[in-house]
């Protein structure tokens, strides 16, 4: 989707996402993980809050 940042999965069984990109990138992003994002996903809930512009290379999984 053009978007940079991370997804890594936390503790609580949640997934924190950080994207970073055109604001339309961002909105598709969001879209798709309200949709149900990834096939092996359940998603319940969508969170979107702003926070400071990183300068992040491309996407990456964390671990």
């Amino acid at each position: 989707m053009g978007v940079k940042g991370y997804a890594r999965n936390c503790e609580d069984g949640s997934v924190e996402v950080v994207a970073s990109g055109e604001p339309q990138q961002v909105e598709q992003l969001i879209i798709w993980l309200k949709a149900g994002g990834p096939r092996s996903a359940r998603v319940e809930h969508v969170l979107v809050e702003p926070c400071a512009m990183m300068d992040y290379t491309g996407f990456s999984i964390r671990y």
